[in-house]
Order: structure tokens, then sequence, then C-alpha cells
């Protein structure tokens, strides 16, 4: 009779052990889902900002409008673009200050700026 109870004490701790094992590599792998998803938003949002500011940069170039959507979707999140412009001067040089910025619903959001010489 001893040692069934010595067995049955064995194989509690090693439910016990094998769960809280389970548990840990349930939460790790929910963490770096949540995180890959972070990042992947945060790549899109990069990535369309930069297509921003090379458009702007070109259309002050070419004297071409900027032909950017004001919403795009990408990987099935909507993602807000906001474009301005701003004429200055440095050193009495013509200058124009552009800005993207993308943000998705959430609230997140990239912003890139960038002085350049006016060409007028």
């Amino acid at each position: 009779m001893r040692r069934e109870g010595f067995l049955l004490v064995w194989a509690a701790a090693a439910l016990a052990i094998v769960m809280t094992l389970g548990a840990g590599v349930f939460l790790s792998v929910s963490v770096a889902a949540r995180l890959e998803a972070e990042r992947e938003i945060s790549l899109d949002e990069t990535l369309i900002a930069q297509d921003a500011m090379e458009q702007m940069k070109a259309s002050v170039r070419l004297g071409e409008p900027v032909s950017m959507p004001k919403e795009i979707v990408r990987n099935g999140r909507t993602y807000t673009v906001d474009m301005t412009e701003e004429p200055g001067y440095v050193e009495s040089v013509p200058m124009r200050r552009m800005k993207a910025e993308v943000s998705d619903s959430s609230g997140n959001s990239v912003s890139f700026s960038v002085l350049m010489e006016d060409p007028q």
C-alpha cells in the first residue's frame, strides 16, 4: 500500500510540472504572436510613410502633384496618410519642410520629416 501512495505523489508532481511548463510555453507563444503583430503594423506604417516621402520629394523635383491616397489598406488594416508641406527659409534660402504621418485605427503613428530646398 505504501508504494502505491508514493507512486501517486510522483504522478501528481509530474502532472504539476508538465502543466507549469505547458502554461509557460503557451504564454511565451502568445506574447511572441502579439509582438509580431505590433512589429507588422509598425513595418507597414514605416513603408507607407517612406513611400509618401519619396512621392513628395519627387513632386518637388519634377513639379508633379502627389498621387498618394489618404487611406491605404494593407494586410487587412486601414492606414491614414497625412502629408503636409510648410515653406520656410534657412539662411535666406527658400526651403520646404515636408512631413508624412501614417496612423492606424488604434492610434499608433509614424512620422517622417525632411527639409528640402525649394527649386523655385
